[in-house]
């Protein structure tokens, strides 16, 4: 029982790691398909620190 609950942690690590990972995927996967639709910006924090691209008002309220 010791020995396994001693292996707990690094699986829970390791599934941090891994919805992280995915997390970063997906909102990479999302930020190439804003870009192909939208006009490509200079660079992504300033297409990100234009509110008038984001379709969102609730983060156009935030950045302001």
């Amino acid at each position: 029982m010791s020995s396994s609950w001693v292996g707990s942690p690094p699986d829970l690590v390791a599934v941090r790691v891994l919805r992280s990972a995915s997390w970063r995927m997906s909102s990479s996967w999302e930020r190439r398909r804003l870009a192909s639709s939208l006009p490509p910006p200079p660079s992504p924090p300033f297409r990100l620190s234009k509110p008038s691209r984001i379709p969102f008002p609730s983060l156009e309220t935030i950045s302001k």
